[in-house]
């Protein structure tokens, strides 16, 4: 709805969907340019008639092929009326004024979303949550239950953490403005925590040859912590404008595509060198190999992300052009994809943690099983003489 605040003067109105401005105006003819306004020559020129005078001009053939409506108006300050538009279906609706008579105005636009507070291109984002709230945290208490693994397995602390994180964005968006300043800067922090405990594990994980961490790891975190406060900060702020967390998932993807590739490359190295010198069981490769692919797949979607971000970016739009082709998508393919992605591989970090600990658990009930029977066949031969 636009609403006038009183004054002198006419001033022009329309409200339409950003798509279809190309549409508005009409061309003189014998002539390559638009005329935007009913005026008094224009109405010479058979432009429009009398009753049009002030509006913006839109033709009959742009009204067919406009995707939404277009509403004009010349609104006369001394009383001013207000402009009911009809959203019939999801777009980035815009309304330009211009002050015909007028030398000044203000006006107010309100769009009012009946089932949510939040900015249009969030909801999207909140539809997620909706389904994959209760979901995450119903798996977890289930998996908590039921999974009996070592004391020190990631899943142990991983995946409680990883509920917290996703109930407190659920949270945050199901309240959407009313949401408390507190609310979104702990899941921030959480997410912050969570994604720096799945980095380090991974690399536990993968390197278990080494007895210290490598320098490699810790840059690394240092880096994402900064980047990650950073995008903290540009998600806090964004409106559907922004593209600055376009900006922000370009290097995030970079930094995680080239940490997983490194950490493959170790793996790849030492399989070799020990496949050489026989230290390594195919048992013992197994869990490793198989962790490497999982992280190949976290590695190809964050390099995916990047690539998508960076052609969003690399188009050079202006601020509504940039809104008005990613708003209906930017939740998968700018806001959220990273905490998708960090919440796969919290979910097969876990998977693979709690599959490892049960197998080394089976070795060693083998391991004292045999060592058991070594120990009575001495006995055995006492007896017998």
């Amino acid at each position: 709805m636009l609403t006038f605040n009183p004054g002198q003067g006419i001033v022009s109105a329309v409200v339409f969907e950003l798509g279809d401005e190309h549409l508005g105006g009409i061309r003189r003819p014998g002539s390559k340019e638009k005329e935007i306004f009913c005026t008094k020559q224009n109405i010479q020129n058979q432009l429009c008639d009398e009753s049009q005078l002030g509006q913006f001009l839109i033709s009959d053939k742009a009204t067919r092929l406009a995707g939404h409506p277009f509403i004009t108006r010349a609104v006369n300050l001394t009383s001013p009326i207000s402009i009911q538009y009809p959203v019939q279906k999801p777009g980035l609706y815009c309304a330009a004024l211009f002050g015909f008579s007028a030398k000044t105005f203000s006006a107010t636009l309100q769009a009012i979303e009946p089932n949510t507070t939040l900015p249009a291109f969030r909801v999207g984002l909140q539809t997620v949550y909706r389904y994959l709230g209760p979901a995450w945290i119903t798996f977890t208490v289930l998996w908590t239950l039921l999974r009996t693994v070592e004391a020190r397995s990631a899943v142990c602390w991983l995946l409680p953490l990883s509920v917290v994180q996703v109930a407190f964005r659920w949270a945050g968006l199901g309240l959407g403005e009313r949401a408390p300043t507190i609310l979104i800067i702990s899941w921030h922090v959480i997410e912050i925590l969570q994604n720096s405990i799945v980095l380090v594990h991974s690399h536990d994980s993968l390197n278990r040859q080494r007895s210290r961490r490598s320098w490699f790891v810790g840059i690394f975190l240092i880096l994402y912590l900064v980047l990650s406060t950073a995008m903290a900060v540009a998600d806090y702020t964004a409106t559907v404008e922004s593209p600055i967390p376009a900006y922000c998932n370009i290097v995030l993807g970079i930094l995680l595509t080239m940490y997983i590739a490194v950490h493959i490359f170790w793996l790849w190295r030492e399989s070799r060198s020990a496949s050489r010198e026989k230290l390594w069981a195919v048992s013992y490769n197994e869990f490793p190999v198989r962790f490497a692919v999982i992280l190949a797949i976290c590695g190809i979607l964050s390099l995916t992300t990047a690539i998508l971000n960076a052609c969003y970016v690399g188009k050079r739009l202006t601020p509504l052009e940039f809104a008005h082709a990613c708003w209906q998508i930017r939740y998968l393919t700018i806001d959220g994809p990273f905490e998708f992605i960090f919440l796969f591989w919290t979910l097969t970090l876990a998977l693979y943690c709690g599959h490892e600990s049960q197998a080394r658990s089976i070795t060693i009930e083998l391991d004292a099983v045999s060592n058991d029977s070594d120990s009575t066949e001495p006995l055995t031969s006492d007896m017998d003489k």
